[in-house]
């Protein structure tokens, strides 16, 4: 979707009730010139690109009546098949498994947390902080927005 969490409507607004997305970053090396090759691109241009799908998906972050979240896990110690229970369930070791079992608890606390503060109307601290750790990269707030006239 174009690094895109969800789509505006018509009048360039999100959605009125708060939003998170938990996710893992795309490759963040540098591009090699077999990259740029293979993506018929100049480095220029394809650098133009990321930051403008860097900056529509902020945009559309901050197109919330409620605000949002953006959890960022970090992808070195992380799979797109983690935010399942599939990795746990296949671990071949010990170390593998609590390896797993810390992305899931990870994005468990996170989902509890927002549906704490949101649907049950409770604190939720961990919300608040950003203390990045051996799964988690960063944490970005996004303040409620207006909807445009």
């Amino acid at each position: 979707m174009g690094m895109k969490p969800l789509y505006l409507d018509a009048h360039d607004w999100g959605m009125d009730q708060p939003f998170m997305l938990i996710e893992r970053p795309p490759n963040r090396g540098p591009l090699t010139d077999d990259d740029l090759t293979a993506m018929k691109m100049t480095r220029v241009r394809a650098l133009d690109l990321i930051a403008r799908l860097n900056s529509q998906r902020n945009r559309i972050l901050q197109s919330t009546g409620r605000g949002s979240y953006r959890i960022v896990l970090r992808r070195t110690v992380t799979t797109h098949m983690d935010f399942s229970d599939l990795q746990l369930l296949s671990a071949q070791n010990s170390i593998e498994r609590n390896q797993r079992m810390q992305v899931l608890a990870l994005v468990t606390s996170y989902t509890r947390a927002f549906f704490d503060r949101y649907v049950r109307g409770m604190k939720a601290p961990l919300l608040d902080r950003d203390k990045p750790n051996e799964v988690l990269e960063s944490v970005e707030r996004f303040s409620p927005s207006r909807r445009q006239k």
